[in-house]
């Protein structure tokens, strides 16, 4: 592919030279010349797990390179050979987040050849460490060969660094994917009618977790369930694909347990410096290293500190054009050369210790220890910060709404399982809350309520409050479906349909008024049905709030306002417009509400768990449908 594009660019510049001798395409080369000197745009592909730290890494980059002259789009896809296949051959992608192991798993698999000879690594960015927990009649790693190991898949990256591993030690183990939610209870019995190597059922020997896979709450319920960390020696062969590293005391309050790490870089095709790309790609470089001391002050949390731009990545080599002695002096080099080790994403609460006459007794100790490891109370109240928006503008019309009642009936007593009933305390407060609080105190999780989710698949569409949640926010399960779509009033509708109806095969411009604080960044297409007609071409412009856009839809500076018909719905009913503005038909389309809550936060995590089990509890006995009957049929009361 990369070799035809070659060879037509070729051709086209035997064409060039040929039009300048006639003097037929002058003005065209020059047209074609200027346009590629205006190219700033460049893309980089990340990897769409939540573990990931390079795609908000790469997000903050942005806000950075466009004093150099790049426009940056954050693009994510599957990880894994998806994203080095993307890097080889799609277009418009210059650069990816790749991880260490990846040309030797496909090496070792026969898969993209062109990997090895065409991809380059442009900076070692930060290592993600490797928790192998293992049952405690495993010895070593290599005593897991045909046995079943358990992984929490996040797109491909980590089924590429669980078999490369075990392609290395020299066994293939059984990799199956768990979920996480309850790894003691998902590997007790994980494909129970097919053995192991060993005869016994296939109830996972080990657990590998990646990076920020490995968290607290994992760690207490792999310990209570029998694992322990196994460790992991760096050797020659491991060493074409794995670097060393070590689960130190802090992390896991007994002795420092020596393990792998996987290096994770950010990587470009091999671009000649007489390509046609390479001027934005070296552009880029350019702001990068240029801005990593910047990066370094203000995201104290984020990879930077981590970077290390002269490392080395084994079996990579490194792009020509990348070394950073071609962009930084030697004192510039030298400061960003202290380099902050892998983060220690598993922090155990520190043992504390009890000065007292009479040493503290065996039954003292083990029931210190059942306390420590308790999980919430379900009977502990939860606050739910239900957030100042429409349809929930002020408190009597919040206690009311549809999904304020499904929310409570989700977290419902459980008679199945001894639940009780959870007290929701409803704090009223503006958007700027929902990331606030991050404590992990019992009974202090904090959720906000309704959120569309952000399409973070699109980031040049992200609001920066859709950004921020991308980054920072988990999700439930949906709570129930909207429609959204562009409203106009009676008029304009008229004026598009009549357009839409004379223009032949021609576009429709349609502008759109999109609130700066709406988690839709784009206006839905026109439907399969209404090919034949014009399509619409949007223009959007943004105001502060559906309020303000609600405003330029009636002065004329927008022909629509964009709102889901919850927010539609009440905004024009609040400002005495009910029956005026509707849906535009072609623009309709649906999405789902959801709470959300801040990721640091495993109270929250909690919180978000029971309320999907909830969820899928009324579904199934038909109380979900009930509910959401009755919602449509008191909507269309309300409408007569």
């Amino acid at each position: 592919m990369r070799c035809a594009n070659e060879l037509i660019r070729a051709l086209h510049l035997s064409a060039w030279c040929a039009a300048l001798i006639v003097g037929y395409l002058l003005d065209e080369h020059h047209a074609n010349a200027q346009a590629i000197t205006d190219d700033v745009a460049v893309t980089v592909r990340v990897s769409p797990s939540a573990m990931d730290r390079g795609t908000s890494a790469m997000r903050e980059v942005a806000g950075r390179v466009d004093a150099a002259g790049v426009q940056l789009s954050v693009l994510t896809g599957r990880g894994g050979p998806a994203a080095a296949r993307d890097l080889l051959f799609r277009n418009g992608v210059e650069f990816a987040v790749l991880r260490s192991d990846l040309l030797t798993y496909l090496a070792r698999r026969g898969e993209l050849p062109e990997a090895a000879q065409r991809l380059r690594y442009v900076t070692h960015l930060y290592t993600d460490k490797l928790y192998l927990w293992a049952r405690a009649d495993v010895k070593n790693v290599g005593e897991l060969a045909g046995r079943t190991v358990a992984i929490i898949p996040d797109g491909e990256d980590v089924r590429v660094t669980a078999e490369t591993l075990f392609d290395l030690v020299g066994g293939k183990a059984r990799i199956t994917e768990v979920d996480g939610k309850d790894l003691a209870t998902e590997t007790a019995a994980i494909d129970p009618d097919e053995p192991d190597r060993e005869g016994t059922s296939g109830a996972a020997q080990a657990v590998l977790l990646v990076g920020a896979q490995m968290k607290r709450r994992r760690a207490e319920e792999l310990q209570a369930a029998g694992y322990r960390l196994l460790p992991l020696t760096l050797t020659a062969v491991l060493g074409n694909a794995f670097v060393s590293a070590e689960v130190s005391r802090t992390e896991v309050n007994t002795e420092a347990v020596p393990t792998l790490g996987v290096v994770v870089l950010l990587a470009t095709f091999g671009w000649k410096r007489a390509g046609d790309r390479f001027p934005k790609v070296a552009r880029f470089m350019t702001g990068l290293y240029r801005s990593i001391s910047d990066l370094r002050r203000s995201y104290p949390d984020s990879i930077w500190r981590e970077v290390d731009i002269g490392g080395r990545v084994a079996s990579w080599e490194r792009y020509t054009y990348a070394a950073p002695g071609r962009f930084l002096r030697r004192s510039a080099r030298s400061r960003l050369a202290d380099v902050a080790p892998p983060r220690e994403h598993l922090r155990m609460p520190p043992v504390a210790t009890t000065v007292a006459a009479t040493p503290p007794t065996q039954e003292t100790r083990a029931a210190a220890s059942r306390v420590a490891a308790a999980p919430p109370n379900p009977r502990d109240p939860i606050s739910v910060t239900l957030l100042r928006r429409p349809p929930f503008s002020d408190d009597k019309n919040g206690d009311g709404s549809v999904v304020l009642e499904i929310l409570n009936q989700a977290l419902a007593p459980d008679t199945s399982n001894g639940n009780q009933k959870t007290d929701l305390k409803l704090q009223w407060a503006d958007r700027r809350a929902l990331l606030d609080e991050t404590t992990d105190a019992v009974g202090s999780a904090t959720a906000s309520l309704p959120w569309q989710r952000p399409r973070c698949d699109a980031p040049q569409n992200l609001t920066r409050s859709g950004a921020i949640l991308c980054d920072q926010a988990i999700f439930s399960k949906p709570l129930m479906r909207v429609v959204f779509g562009v409203y106009v009033d009676a008029a304009r509708r008229g004026k598009l349909n009549g357009l839409r109806a004379n223009t032949g095969s021609r576009q429709v411009s349609m502008t759109v008024c999109i609130p700066q604080d709406s988690e839709v960044g784009s206006v839905p297409r026109a439907r399969t049905g209404e090919a034949a007609q014009p399509s619409l071409e949007f223009k959007v412009v943004r105001r502060a709030s559906i309020v303000h856009c609600i405003a330029a839809a009636q002065t004329g500076e927008a022909d629509g306002f964009l709102a889901t018909d919850l927010e539609g719905n009440h905004a024009t009913a609040a400002l005495g417009l009910s029956g005026i503005f509707e849906i535009y038909e072609p623009t309709m389309s649906t999405d789902t509400l959801h709470v959300a809550g801040p990721r640091g936060n495993a109270v929250t995590a909690d919180l978000i768990e029971r309320i999907n089990a909830g969820l899928d509890r009324l579904k199934k006995t038909g109380a979900y449908a009930k509910l959401i009957e009755r919602h449509v049929l008191a909507a269309l009361r309300l409408k007569r």
